[in-house]
């Protein structure tokens, strides 16, 4: 298993790559053991493999299309990683990610307290998502102040080589919703915004509005304008108050339990997949819908739930069942070709013991 570090050392952007585990032990000691939250790195690509949990930034070319998807509408890039800068204070916790692995090194620039600096958001580092998407005038400009960057990252623990920070407006694995936007909404805000504003709402398709209107409303107008580090904080404790009471990841998907005292559309920012997940919620399937362009939610009752989400790899069914019968076809096509062989061969051979016998 490889483990990279990737560092800019100059202007040439060369590059430095090595593999090591020296640091894993002691960061596996400092983190919970209840993994139900997904963490990050500026130092080492794919920690999160060795240490068993999730993260928000994994290097791999092979990811699922809604990653894809989402990303694209939520104004972020992604290639066969996803680089997010400090300022992404929102996009962290829409995924609920609770720690991000920081080198000593770093430590001046990932606590504005430290540095006493101010972290100044606009299009020279917010990363190249304008230029990509062509649409570099959408952006807004925000600066957090020490006293907010000091508020969203906590030193959590450290070792000799690793400050781990914890993030102080996370939200937990499955939450909820008062309110929706649809795709076209979402657009309207600047790129660095989506992301603030998916912490007050789900992006939902008019068919699924329809749908689920008895259980959501739509965001008043006076809310897109409340995109503020402040607003964003609100919108965090407001997640929290009505989130799964457990989440569990496993070989073929994921369970949660509920108690909500009424109906809800629960939000799993897991990426949506057709035809690849199933969901049962109290043993009754349930529909696993597509939301905030490329995530998921599952429908739920109120009180006691149970829900099963359960990851089929699409065609595999169907060609499993091809190769199957392929195969016996050409069983059958064999044993014809052998039975018709064996019948023309009968006549020669018998020739051919005859003309033997009267030689001797």
């Amino acid at each position: 298993m490889l483990l990279t570090r990737y560092v800019a050392e100059d202007q040439e952007r060369e590059h430095d790559w090595y593999a090591g585990y020296e640091d894993l032990d002691n960061i596996d000691a400092i983190l919970p053991e209840n993994p139900v939250y997904r963490i990050d790195s500026n130092i080492v690509n794919n920690y999160n493999i060795p240490l068993g949990l999730s993260t928000e930034s994994f290097f791999s070319s092979t990811v699922s299309p809604g990653i894809f998807s989402f990303y694209r509408d939520v104004g972020r890039g992604r290639t066969v990683k996803t680089l997010e800068g400090l300022e992404q204070y929102a996009f962290r916790s829409l995924l609920s990610t609770k720690y991000v692995l920081v080198g000593v090194g770093e430590e001046d620039s990932w606590n504005a307290e430290v540095s006493n600096a101010e972290i100044t958001v606009d299009e020279s580092n917010a990363g190249n998502i304008g230029e990509l998407l062509n649409d570099k005038n959408n952006f807004s400009k925000e600066t957090i102040t020490p006293t907010e960057w000091g508020e969203m990252w906590s030193e959590y623990g450290r070792t000799n080589e690793t400050i781990v920070y914890e993030n102080m407006n996370f939200v937990p694995m499955g939450f909820t919703f008062d309110y929706y936007i649809t795709p076209e909404q979402l657009v309207t805000v600047g790129m660095d915004k989506r992301s603030n504003l998916l912490l007050k709402a789900l992006v939902l398709t008019d068919e699924q509005i329809e749908k689920y209107g008895d259980k959501l409303q739509q965001l008043p107008e006076a809310e897109f304008d409340k995109l503020t580090y402040s607003d964003f904080v609100k919108d965090c404790a407001d997640r929290r108050e009505q989130t799964a009471d457990t989440f569990e990841t496993n070989n073929y998907g994921f369970t949660a339990t509920t108690s909500f005292d009424t109906d809800e559309l629960v939000f799993f920012s897991v990426p949506y997949e057709k035809n690849a997940f199933t969901a049962t919620v109290n043993g009754e399937p349930v529909d696993v819908e597509e939301v905030d362009c490329g995530l998921m939610a599952i429908p739920v009752p109120a009180g006691e739930a149970d829900i099963v989400v359960t990851y089929h790899t699409p065609g595999l069914k169907e060609s499993i069942t091809i190769s199957i019968a392929g195969i016996i076809i050409w069983i059958l096509y064999a044993l014809v070709c052998y039975n018709k062989g064996k019948k023309k061969g009968t006549p020669e051979l018998q020739e051919a013991k005859e003309s033997t016998e009267a030689v001797e």
